[in-house]
């Protein structure tokens, strides 16, 4: 990387818009919010820009919920951070006749 790349970066990284390259020919992008899901399960997510065009989607890895869908060079970018209650913590009271 030339000292033109690095004050860029340097620039990019002090004015907050993007964390440190990847491995994927993209930047993190530096905002970061939380997104839960109907089953219990908290994702961290963010962005990425990537330098080509992606179309898929994101789902729950425990119930399958569509979380997101994208099409364009920014893509999000999930990440576990809160498992769903077990199911054993979902038990159901039944009251005695």
């Amino acid at each position: 990387m030339g000292d033109f790349e690095k004050r860029t970066l340097e620039l990019e990284l002090h004015s907050g818009s993007f964390d440190a390259p990847d491995g994927l020919g993209g930047l993190h992008m530096s905002s970061k919010r939380l997104e839960p899901c109907e089953c219990g399960a908290v994702y961290e997510r963010t962005e990425e820009k990537l330098i080509f065009r992606d179309a898929d989607s994101f789902e729950c890895q425990f119930c399958g919920r569509t979380l997101d869908r994208w099409s364009g060079s920014r893509i999000p970018v999930f990440r576990l951070i809160k498992e769903p209650p077990s199911d054993a913590s979902k038990s159901i009271i039944v009251s005695k006749p």
